[in-house]
């Protein structure tokens, strides 16, 4: 080997390990470029997680206030029921009342149109 080749064989040495460098330099901005991709689609699923944990609750809430509602009208339902078993009881004693009233006195002069 004469001192030409040496010297080319040493630039192309030197060349090559300019590339291989430059070449892990670009790998070490890929693989930055990947951890900050990868660390801000982490931060959107933790926001998603983060959405769907909130919005599950909320349905929830609204399940348990929808279930203590139809407890609420059906004992509203039952009240209204007994309402008008006891206005019904009433009606049937005023009526009582009035027949006897009026086989008592009459039915003159009795006005029922008030």
């Amino acid at each position: 080997m004469n001192p030409s080749e040496l010297r080319l064989r040493t630039r192309r040495l030197a060349e090559s390990q300019e590339k291989l460098v430059s070449t892990v330099f670009m790998m070490l901005e890929v693989i930055d470029s990947l951890n900050n991709r990868l660390a801000l689609f982490q931060k959107y699923l933790e926001a998603t997680e983060s959405f769907y944990a909130a919005s599950r609750r909320m349905r929830e809430a609204e399940d348990e206030t929808s279930e203590q509602l139809l407890a609420s009208l059906a004992g509203i339902m039952k009240a209204f029921a007994e309402t008008n078993v006891t206005i019904n009881e009433n009606s049937e004693r005023m009526e009582k009342l009035l027949s006897k009233v009026e086989a008592y006195f009459g039915t003159a002069g009795l006005d029922y149109d008030n």
